[in-house]
């Protein structure tokens, strides 16, 4: 369900039924042919081969594994703002750190109000 700006609403999106699945045959023969990517690889780096057939065989690996090694993943940088009323901790005031304990000691040992 899309908004009036275009936007989907909040919940709902326009590939409601996700992403494919991959047909279980397929996904069989690229496990199979992960270990043959791999060997290739192995077998490029150790004889250092090089030229137009080297190329294309490391594209084909490439591409295997493209589809059948996850990708790790991406950090991701969140901004999360807090109200003051939110606040987990009392940061310290422009004052000391020995006013700062001694007033966070004096506060914790008066008894609480009843709300």
């Amino acid at each position: 369900m899309r908004q009036s700006n275009g936007r989907f609403a909040r919940g709902h999106s326009g590939n409601a039924g996700g992403r494919p699945k991959v047909a279980t045959e397929v996904a069989e023969h690229l496990n199979k042919l992960t270990a043959k990517a791999l060997q290739l690889i192995e077998g490029l780096i150790d004889e250092g081969l090089a030229g137009e057939a080297s190329r294309e065989a490391l594209k084909a690996a490439e591409t295997v594994l493209a589809y059948t090694i996850p990708k790790p993943q991406q950090p991701q940088e969140i901004e999360i703002q807090l109200n003051a009323s939110e606040r987990m901790i009392d940061a310290p005031p422009p004052e000391t750190r020995e006013e700062w304990m001694a007033r966070i000691q004096r506060e914790l040992s008066q008894p609480k109000a009843p709300q």
